[in-house]
């Protein structure tokens, strides 16, 4: 009886060790699958708090060992902001590679008044060209600017409209230190074709169905029509239509049906 009695201890010893090293086992699986979702999740939601961000989109791939950021940012500064975001949760639970391209940039040209400028001159040209950044342009642009002591700004390169044009050039002209603004920017007039060609592959390459939205290229204006779901998907759209160069201007009647959006709501 008594040997009965020590093999049931030893058979429930084993079956409760068997249970515990299961329920474990389970607990590093899910662990394992659910740690890489919430790595996503958390550096996604460090992000968000970057409210002062230019046009960006941020891609993040994540691998047993790496974290790739992908996409774009439009200045070196917003691109400082977020590798020090994503760094701030990763840690050192895995590599973070930088592919994210910096667009919109503005050189700091290569004529002779560049050259031969103080360090004094090129930190007001720098100011300039950082609120140049912070304008709410329609299109891509790229713009070669200098500054002189005597409060001369010289400024050349492409622009999408005239309205960007003169955004840049009043802002130019809102800095005290500018005396004088000697502008050689241009329009890049670019055919309406090719602007429609330009969007359909900006939107094949970022997964963008437009479903029951329809557009066209008028005179260098992208006009978009339809309905969608909710409001992220048009403005996913637009954020993806801003990027092509050589828009002049992007109209929008697109709208969320009511009971889409009480739905949303």
């Amino acid at each position: 009886m008594k040997y009965q009695k020590n093999i049931c201890k030893l058979f429930f010893s084993l079956l409760l060790g068997a249970v515990a090293l299961s329920v474990a086992v389970c607990g590093l699986v899910e662990q394992a699958f659910a740690l890489p979702w919430r790595l996503d999740r958390q550096v996604r939601a460090e992000l968000d708090k970057l409210t002062d961000l230019g046009r960006h989109k941020i891609l993040i791939d994540l691998k047993p060992t790496t974290l790739t950021l992908s996409g774009y940012v439009s200045s070196e500064k917003d691109l400082k902001e977020v590798l020090a975001a994503t760094s701030k949760v990763v840690g050192n639970q895995r590599e973070i590679v930088n592919a994210l391209q910096v667009k919109n940039r503005i050189t700091n040209g290569a004529s002779e008044a560049n050259s031969v400028m103080s360090n004094d001159e090129w930190q007001v040209a720098q100011g300039l060209r950082e609120r140049i950044r912070s304008l709410p342009l329609t299109g891509a642009y790229k713009v070669d600017l200098s500054f002189s002591k005597s409060g001369e700004v010289n400024i050349a390169g492409n622009v999408a409209s005239n309205r960007d044009k003169e955004l840049i050039e009043k802002a130019l002209w809102s800095d005290p230190k500018v005396k004088s603004v000697n502008s050689l920017l241009q329009i890049q007039l670019v055919p309406d074709q090719e602007l429609t060609r330009a969007l359909v592959r900006a939107f094949e390459a970022d997964n963008i169905k437009l479903g029951n939205v329809k557009f066209e290229v008028r005179d260098g204006v992208a006009h978009f029509s339809g309905r969608v779901n909710n409001h992220r998907e048009i403005d996913r759209i637009l954020a993806t239509t801003i990027m092509v160069k050589g828009l002049r201007d992007i109209r929008s009647t697109v709208h969320v049906p009511e009971q889409f959006g009480k739905r949303q709501g």
